[in-house]
């Protein structure tokens, strides 16, 4: 049905339609873990965005297949692509859309096993949340830092924010977005295997 109406729009020959139909295919994709047809419609909106010079779109096609570098590996693209999007974002004012861009620098840095950088940016995240009395995003940080903690040797104090994280995923109903689960779950078995079971379950139930 997406195809169907990516078709109709290219046809009717609207950017914003098209842009839309993009996005969708690009998040079905995404939860497929299918990550060179997401970046395929990515960079083919983005291309569309720059030409329109559509600000919005552009910081979010930007964001989008910086996420999708990351997890491909091309860290030095994932960096030029986040900060395209951070500077678009800027001149946009929105703090939202800043926000989610320091959490995926917050990845990016994670991913490179820079510990420190990856903190500070989780910091910056979830202090501007509170500030402003906004919880989205806010446990993708916290599992940003909870991994931090973990490649640290802090196992203990990993567990107990990862735990609190699923209590809040189990109580709000937000799910667990699959490129992020892709790349926390293996700092949670590491920190895992580090601790006994009995001790593992009584820290996330802290």
């Amino acid at each position: 049905m997406l195809q169907q109406g990516l078709a109709l729009r290219r046809e009717a020959g609207k950017p914003r339609e098209i842009h839309i139909a993009l996005n969708a295919m690009t998040t079905l994709a995404f939860y497929r873990g299918d990550y060179a047809r997401a970046r395929a419609y990515l960079e083919e909106g983005l291309s569309m965005a720059r030409e329109a010079g559509e600000v919005r779109a552009v910081a979010i096609y930007a964001t989008n297949l910086g996420q999708s570098a990351i997890l491909t590996g091309e860290y030095e693209r994932a960096e030029a692509l986040s900060q395209e999007a951070r500077e678009q974002f800027s001149r946009l004012g929105d703090r939202n859309g800043l926000a989610e861009i320091e959490r995926q620098f917050a990845f990016l840095a994670l991913t490179q096993n820079h510990l420190d950088r990856a903190e500070k940016h989780c910091v910056k995240v979830i202090l501007d949340l509170q500030e402003r009395a906004e919880v989205v995003g806010i446990d993708t940080a916290l599992e940003i830092q909870a991994s931090v903690a973990a490649a640290r040797g802090e196992n203990g104090r990993a567990a107990r924010i990862w735990g609190g994280v699923a209590g809040y995923r189990e109580a709000s109903g937000v799910p667990w977005i699959p490129d992020e689960r892709a790349m926390i779950e293996p700092h949670i078995e590491a920190a895992r295997a580090r601790l006994e079971e009995a001790v593992w379950q009584e820290e996330r139930e802290k």
